[in-house]
């Protein structure tokens, strides 16, 4: 899988976990912050998978083969990362 692929793949995967999310949990707003936009939901999602990709990255400092950020599999994440951040962008949002 190619560093854009895996970047849309984590997008969806987050996607589906805070697409339940709302901006409250008083009872009286819960029906004003039901629907955020999906621009919104896609930026959470996008937050998620950039938090994901940073925790491999930063682990994987200590565990990428001793070459460090020379390392091929430690450049496949640098470049999800940067998949991630221009995703959707190509469309003209976020």
């Amino acid at each position: 899988m190619n560093p854009k692929e895996k970047a849309k793949e984590l997008i969806i995967r987050h996607y589906a976990f805070v697409s339940g999310w709302t901006t409250t949990s008083k009872p009286e707003e819960i029906e004003t912050a039901i629907y955020e936009g999906e621009n919104m939901k896609v930026g959470r999602a996008k937050q998620c998978a950039l938090i994901t990709v940073d925790e491999i990255l930063n682990d994987g400092k200590m565990k990428f083969a001793g070459a460090g950020i020379d390392d091929a599999a430690y450049q496949y994440w640098v470049e999800v990362k940067q998949q991630v951040s221009i995703f959707g962008k190509e469309y003209g949002c976020l």
